[in-house]
């Protein structure tokens, strides 16, 4: 594994702690109340949406309590795992816009050690909205250079999903 390599793999393993610390030990805010309590179930009532936002979070978070049970700490799972991969997210973008693999590792490290993108590992739908355009983007700028219909279609599907996330993605 090349230099490089190991400073990603640490940013990403920091970058996961520290917000598997802001999972467990974040106060409960007023959307932790709301999202988690609108994701409870919505599974097996099968409920398309709810009344603030669309269904994807909701059912995420759901299939965590289905696995992990009913916690605070499941609640958060995807909010913790999607930031985590926004760490990588940057670093792939990054290098492919800068052409410089120390831009990209410079940038993975801001993402990483962000006290605004760990602190948003509650449940709310930002972090998992992020990733999917940053999915999007990533891919979208790998079709720019490899136009390949496989590219375009994961590119889309990202963006398709960042939209069933959250109602402000468009913007």
């Amino acid at each position: 594994m090349n230099n490089s390599k190991k400073i990603l793999f640490g940013l990403i393993l920091v970058g996961f702690l520290l917000r598997l610390k802001a999972a467990l030990s974040l106060d409960v805010l007023a959307d932790d109340m709301l999202y988690a309590s609108q994701s409870a179930g919505i599974i097996n009532a099968k409920v398309l949406s709810t009344h603030s936002n669309p269904p994807v979070f909701f059912y995420l978070t759901d299939l965590s309590y289905n696995i992990l049970g009913y916690t605070t700490f499941a609640s958060r799972f995807w909010p913790l795992i999607a930031g985590t991969l926004l760490i990588l997210l940057v670093f792939f973008i990054a290098k492919i816009i800068c052409k410089d693999e120390n831009i990209a590792l410079i940038s993975a490290g801001f993402v990483a050690f962000s006290s605004f993108l760990i602190r948003m590992t509650y449940t709310e739908q930002s972090l998992l909205l992020l990733f999917f355009v940053g999915t999007g983007i990533l891919y979208g700028l790998k079709y720019v250079d490899f136009p390949r219909a496989s590219l375009l279609i994961i590119s889309s599907i990202s963006f398709g999903l960042a939209l069933l996330t959250k109602y402000s993605a468009p913007f």
